[in-house]
């Protein structure tokens, strides 16, 4: 593994060890061994299931990122790019999901993809996200009235964000506010992001949004419908709406945090929902900490799956078993 990765493998290892400490105390307050007897009730059928959907939501979600980078007129080969893409998902528990800039550096090195448009691609990729999750909890919001301003402040923001990313009178005054600061760093870090709006610009607009918004929605939806599998296999009595839209709160209250991953803050909002639909403490662990696992940790193990793979292809004593 080159320098680069190997950077990130702190914070990714701190959130791996946070995780299992909260994981067993979710697991200790919900009766670990009824949380164990719940999650039993799944089976292979089950698993396969709900693995297959957040399959289709990585799928998708790729497919949107090359539709980005086709955008900007980069035609990354599609096996090559699947891997950058799906590399990134090994550190989505580190702070604000920083790692996935490995794809970025993939692009720089391998194909000369600027950073500009690359980032300008993790930015619509997270753009996107957040909307496809905010659009499926519009209908459960009204069943949570709690959760209402959460989704309403994140709706709002979203709003604001994407007339700024394409206001040009808005870059004209971040670049001109940039280069008068004194400090470099900053001076060049604000001018960098001028140019990732006016390359994201690009990317959000026309029939490129909406096809982007449509995988969104689609994709996430994928996860949800594993969701609501999860809870019927459990005994969980839920309809797919409300399933769907208990999965997006999680990762929108996961999102708001910020904390890595969502650890914890997206497992006890998740938590909550059920029991407060009726779900058994330990059967609504159970059914949390699945689906966290079928999501979040297993787009985490197939990520260092294609680091692992990228980085073997080139390491030294591969090129000369090649040659």
């Amino acid at each position: 593994m080159n320098d680069r990765p190997r950077r990130l493998l702190r914070p990714l290892i701190l959130s791996i060890v946070l995780a299992i400490v909260l994981y067993a105390g979710f697991a200790i307050w919900g009766d670990a061994r009824a949380v164990a007897d719940s999650a039993a009730m799944l089976g292979w059928l089950g698993w396969g299931v709900v693995l297959g959907l957040s399959l289709v939501n990585y799928g998708l979600r790729y497919l949107r990122w090359q539709l980005f980078l086709h955008r900007q007129g980069h035609h990354v080969p599609s096996l090559m790019s699947a891997q950058y893409y799906i590399a990134g998902f090994a550190f989505n528990t580190t702070p604000a999901k920083a790692g996935e800039v490995i794809r970025a550096w993939y692009l720089k090195d391998r194909h000369g993809v600027g950073y500009a448009d690359s980032f300008a691609a993790l930015f619509g990729d997270r753009l996107m996200d957040i909307a496809g999750v905010l659009l499926l909890t519009l209908g459960v919001a009204f069943t949570f009235p709690d959760y209402r301003w959460l989704v309403g402040i994140l709706g709002g923001l979203l709003l604001l964000t994407l007339p700024l990313t394409h206001s040009q009178a808005f870059h004209g005054l971040v670049e001109r506010v940039a280069s008068r600061l004194r400090w470099q760093k900053v001076r060049q870090l604000g001018l960098h992001l001028v140019t990732m709006l006016r390359s994201a610009s690009r990317i959000l607009s026309g029939r490129t949004l909406y096809l982007a918004l449509a995988i969104s929605v689609i994709s996430w939806g994928a996860e949800g419908l594993g969701f609501w599998w999860i809870c019927l296999a459990l005994g969980i009595e839920i309809d797919p709406a409300t399933a769907f839209g208990i999965y997006a709160l999680g990762m929108l209250a996961g999102a708001a945090s910020f904390i890595p991953g969502g650890l914890g803050s997206t497992e006890a909002v998740m938590g909550l929902l059920l029991i407060s639909l009726g779900a058994t403490p330990a059967v609504a662990v159970a059914a949390t900490l699945i689906c966290r696992v079928a999501t979040l940790w297993f787009a985490v193990a197939l990520g260092f799956v294609a680091i692992g793979r990228l980085e073997w292809k080139k390491s030294p004593g591969r090129q000369a078993i090649k040659d």
